[in-house]
């Protein structure tokens, strides 16, 4: 029982370091992007 908790364990940790790249990923292009929408409406003015 032990191995098959420390095996979910570790998919667990994997799989969540795996979500977290990719949403720091989409984060930082979406930040991006609404540094460009905010710029380009200050822009007009």
């Amino acid at each position: 029982m032990q191995e098959i908790e420390t095996a979910i364990l570790s998919i667990g940790i994997v799989v969540n370091t795996a979500i977290n790249a990719s949403v720091w990923y989409k984060l930082g292009s979406i930040q991006g992007r609404v540094e460009e929408c905010e710029n380009y409406k200050v822009s007009p003015k």
